[in-house]
């Protein structure tokens, strides 16, 4: 049964796309990352107290991202916090890790969802809140082309969910935010921040399960 769109993906229209969690997922498990490069610089820890600590070290650090566009004071801090230790080389090893494509996977259609969406005349923006490595990582993924535009929040100073993000985004594809639909898996970031400009949204991982379901004809 074809998927019920809120809005209708044609020309005249854009779809904005989230990154972590949606477009991108990481190729291993984070924690188990986090703890082998920690063991193999002398850290005994294990990958289950990374995984308790990662998700409120990443929420409770987010203030040290503001006015920073590399994100390197935020990620030593969650560095640290989730192995237990402040430890600069394994911050360094790991900052460097994430930049790198291996390290990620694009969720399954998502290549052809949006070649397809734009052979329609759609206008594709990808909106993260990431930090300026993002750009690096995508372009070496070969999906930098694949959008008309890229707000990456370590690069606009401005992070999802504050409206200015979103808006920008409209004025940046010339379709204005009532006739865009954005996509993304965050209730907080993506959902309240997209409405609040008067944009649909569609849940990544609960409302559809993937980018094929976009794929539907208009």
């Amino acid at each position: 049964m074809p998927t019920r769109l809120p809005l209708t993906l044609e020309s005249g229209t854009a779809l904005w796309v989230d990154a972590a969690g949606t477009l991108l997922h990481p190729a291993r498990p984070v924690a188990e990352v986090y703890a082998e490069h920690a063991q193999a610089l002398g850290h005994e820890v294990e990958t289950s107290d990374v995984g308790r600590r990662l998700g409120p070290a990443m929420r409770s650090h987010r203030a040290l991202r503001a006015g920073d566009r590399t994100w390197r004071r935020y990620w030593r801090a969650v560095v640290s916090t989730s192995i237990g230790a402040d430890d600069q080389a394994c911050f360094e090893q790991l900052y460097a890790y994430y930049q790198r494509a291996a390290a990620w996977r694009v969720a399954d259609d998502a290549r052809a969802c949006l070649q397809l969406l734009r052979r329609r005349g759609v206008r594709l923006a990808l909106i993260s809140n990431w930090d300026d490595r993002l750009r690096s990582t995508l372009d070496e993924l070969g999906l930098v082309s694949a959008f008309d535009a890229l707000l990456i929040s370590g690069e606009e100073g401005v992070e999802k969910p504050d409206s200015e993000i979103f808006l920008r985004a409209a004025h940046r594809l010339r379709i204005r935010p009532e006739f865009s639909l954005m996509v993304g898996d965050d209730p907080e970031f993506d959902t309240v921040g997209a409405r609040s400009v008067g944009a649909f949204v569609i849940q990544f991982g609960s409302e559809i399960k993937g980018f094929g379901q976009l794929m539907d004809p208009p």
